[in-house]
């Protein structure tokens, strides 16, 4: 399970998840920047499965992976714009807690 962050250019994910998924951490390690910190990270792909009822939409999307203290509490995954939004028409109403995912038609 993972969290939609429209405030997110690229998902991300925890090495830890990362690992029990077998995503690719050979790349290049670069820093990245969140709120009040930095942190090493690697670029993977990772396929991303959405499904309800009768739909199911697949596609890889790139996932920043962060390399995090192993002491601390996993990180949620979150799916951000880059790779995943341009499939779907999104719609989020705030009064109701609800957010839509309409396919776009668009497939990899």
């Amino acid at each position: 399970m993972s969290l939609i962050d429209s405030g997110a250019d690229m998902s991300a994910i925890d090495f830890r998840w990362a690992e029990l998924l077998g995503l690719n951490l050979s790349g290049k390690k670069t820093k990245s920047f969140g709120v009040g910190s930095e942190i090493d990270t690697v670029i993977s792909k990772v396929r991303a499965e959405v499904f309800r009822g009768h739909e199911r939409y697949s596609y890889d999307i790139p996932i920043r992976v962060l390399f995090i203290d192993d002491s601390e509490p996993f990180i949620t995954t979150l799916i951000g714009r880059k790779g995943f939004f341009d499939h779907f028409k999104i719609t989020i109403d705030e009064s109701q807690q609800k957010v839509t995912l309409k396919s776009n038609g668009q497939s990899d």
